[in-house]
């Protein structure tokens, strides 16, 4: 399914634009569910410790609300994984914004699509 999608032209066309808006769709999800719902972390509900990942979920919703001090608080390598992340998301929108269409011979639409990157 994953792999028919990402031949599909129309979804090829509107890739980034999905990768654009997908982050600001976190504001969607509640507070209280991140800070003090239940949790889904396997190694919490296993051995009732919280884990490096659960401290490092709530710092980015931290620091998506701008509350850099309890990012900190959450997970001090926040400083670290935010920037990667930003950096991950701008570069899949660069790159899914470069993709074009490959015309055939025939001057119909194929369906494969061509990254196109500076050569060094």
């Amino acid at each position: 399914m994953a792999k028919l999608l990402q031949t599909e032209p129309e979804f090829n066309r509107y890739r980034w634009i999905i990768i654009l808006v997908a982050p600001f769709f976190l504001y969607l999800i509640p507070l209280d569910e991140i800070f003090h719902g239940t949790t889904i972390c396997l190694f919490k509900n296993t051995f009732g410790v919280e884990c490096y990942g659960c401290g490092m979920t709530r710092a980015i919703f931290s620091l998506l609300y701008l509350d850099f001090d309890g990012a900190f608080h959450y997970n001090r390598l926040v400083v670290i994984v935010a920037p990667m992340l930003i950096y991950i998301w701008i570069k899949s929108i660069a790159v899914s914004f470069r993709k074009r269409k490959i015309i055939n011979t025939f001057g119909r639409n194929s369906t494969k699509t061509q990254i196109w990157t500076p050569t060094r």
